[in-house]
């Protein structure tokens, strides 16, 4: 499981796009969890990213990705013992942040 930003969502500036390497063609964010622990307690968890690139090659999506460096930042959320799994339950907390409004599940 991941999560899928459409770049054009993305509301930070063209300057700090270019830094962190996301370029003109690019069209999704692909975000992953890297790393989780905690207890049952508090979960923190990290991000990886990629971006995606759609290619068309007769008539069959590909899909391009290349990592991307991505300030490291740490998410925490109190887990649900009776619910799903922990990473699961990581990207569910995420899709509820305005950082990540708009991710998909892919």
């Amino acid at each position: 499981m991941a999560l899928k930003l459409n770049i054009g969502n993305i509301n930070l500036p063209k300057l700090l796009l270019k830094l962190i390497d996301i370029r003109e063609t690019d069209e999704y964010l692909y975000l992953k969890i890297d790393y989780i622990s905690g207890n049952a307690d508090s979960i923190t968890l990290a991000l990886m990213a990629s971006v995606i690139t759609e290619v068309m090659e007769e008539e069959i999506p590909i899909y391009n990705t290349r990592n991307i460096r991505v300030p490291v930042s740490n998410y925490s959320f109190s887990p649900d013992l009776q619910g799903q799994n922990f990473i699961e339950q990581g990207y569910e907390y995420l899709k509820t942040l305005p950082e990540f409004e708009g991710c998909e599940d892919c």
